[in-house]
């Protein structure tokens, strides 16, 4: 009885892997120029800026990049860390909302 249930347990999943072999998710390509505002007093959501044009705040805050990219290497922080010899370090720290 025991092998029977893992028996019908591996079928149970072949076949839900082989269902789900064929199934696409939609992909949106994001490549290209992106304005950018980077939340830093997480305002943000309260004041809606997802429903309107984003208004440039400072050029460490707030302008354009290029897609596909991060913000550490697009060099974007109202942060920067000071290098040191003694640890790993990054050369922009941000936490927070993007």
């Amino acid at each position: 009885m025991k092998n029977l249930e893992g028996k019908c347990l591996a079928l149970i999943l072949g076949l839900c892997w082989l269902g789900m072999s064929g199934v696409r998710a939609e992909s949106l390509p994001v490549a290209g120029e992106w304005r950018h505002r980077l939340d830093v007093q997480k305002a943000g959501e309260k004041e809606h800026w997802f429903a309107k044009e984003l208004q440039a705040d400072t050029p460490e805050t707030s302008g354009t990049m290029r897609l596909p990219n991060t913000l550490d290497t697009a060099g974007i922080s109202p942060n920067k860390e000071t290098p040191t010899l003694w640890r790993l370090y990054r050369a922009t720290k941000y936490v927070g909302p993007a």
